[in-house]
């Protein structure tokens, strides 16, 4: 598959971050947790929906363990602002073995670089890159592989360049099919956009094959069309309406409000928007991609499935995983590496099923 799932920080706050899209923080204050669109890291095309998440020292932002493979590559970019010496030792990344229950950690060092170490264990393999600055904006793309019983390796590389890599061998490091991802602060002080680290643009890729994914980056594409649907929806489907109501309502922030509801959904029944052309919705006439993810979330009190799908232009439409709508759920669906061009159209779906 290679690409496996991406995410780009937008408009909701930490606390939506933590209730409806899957990820969790350690604490949901802004004395160690922030988003922001005053930094800006800039590339061609929309800025608009373009935000940032910053961290306090020792407190984290754990990903879901299905969005990363058990090998493969992390991507990051990351900011520190202000003028301070880097704190030595401060976990930056942790890469976590679910089965094994051993972190791997790459960690800062105050000659502004980087060291990793493996599950918990053994050496720390410190980078010759050193002296990043701050203010700017940089690349983290971490290979590792843990799919081998007892043996772990990684490689980091820093702005495209490789830098820190090593293998560590001990019988409590256990074959993984998964991975969870924990960001962490740099500072012991609230982030701030004059003192802290700053995190965007998080790519998964599930083969250490994959060349590094230094230079891409992560945009989001936002809804404008109503298509389909079926059910008693509100508000209803309005394929002539531009932008139709149903895409407005669910063009926004990841939240509660405004949504599309039905009372009493029932299996097979779904809500289907589209979005413009992708040049368009990204403001460039041209550009490479290497995959897209579809992000979904659902509420209520009915025990049942949300399955989310979507479709290029008039493909094959590929399916996610289902997640039970208990009470609040999040799914999403990817693509795989398939390249999407400008003048292309994404038409999204979300189904109720049964089981």
């Amino acid at each position: 598959m290679a690409y496996k799932w991406s995410w780009a920080f937008g408009p909701e706050t930490v606390a939506d971050l933590e209730n409806y899209t899957g990820w969790d923080f350690d604490q949901l204050g802004t004395s160690f947790s922030n988003i922001t669109n005053v930094l800006k890291h800039n590339w061609l095309g929309d800025q608009t929906d373009k935000y940032y998440v910053g961290l306090r020292s020792g407190y984290y932002l754990r990903s879901d363990p299905s969005w990363f493979a058990g090998e493969g590559w992390v991507s990051i970019y990351f900011y520190v602002a202000g003028s301070s010496t880097w704190t030595n030792d401060a976990n930056i990344l942790i890469v976590n073995g679910p089965n094994s229950g051993r972190n791997t950690h790459i960690r800062s060092t105050g000659g502004n670089g980087f060291t990793v170490q493996l599950g918990d264990l053994g050496t720390k393999f410190t980078g010759s890159i050193s002296g990043l600055a701050n203010n700017t904006w940089h690349h983290l793309g971490f290979k590792y592989d843990m799919t081998t019983e007892d043996t772990w390796t990684g490689q980091l590389y820093i702005n495209g360049v490789a830098d820190a890599s090593g293998s560590t061998t001990n019988a409590s490091l256990d074959v993984e099919t998964n991975a969870q991802i924990r960001l962490g602060g740099m500072y012991s002080s609230n982030p701030s956009t004059t003192n802290g680290i700053w995190y965007s643009d998080i790519l998964s890729y599930d083969s250490q094959a994959d060349p590094s994914p230094y230079g891409q980056f992560v945009s989001r594409i936002k809804v404008f069309n109503d298509v389909a649907e079926s059910g008693s929806w509100s508000p209803a489907s309005n394929s002539g309406a531009s932008p139709g109501p149903q895409a407005s309502n669910l063009s926004g922030a990841v939240d509660t409000t405004p949504v599309v509801a039905e009372a009493t959904p029932t299996t097979g029944e779904f809500v289907r928007i589209k979005s413009q052309n992708l040049g368009t919705n990204l403001g460039l006439a041209s550009f490479n991609s290497y995959g897209f993810t579809s992000h979904n979330f659902a509420s209520g009190s009915s025990a049942i499935n949300i399955v989310p799908k979507f479709q290029l232009d008039s493909g094959v439409y590929v399916t996610g995983s289902s997640a039970i709508d208990g009470t609040n759920a999040y799914a999403y669906a990817s693509s795989g590496s398939s390249a999407y061009a400008s003048g292309s159209i994404i038409t999204y779906e979300l189904q109720v099923s049964g089981s």
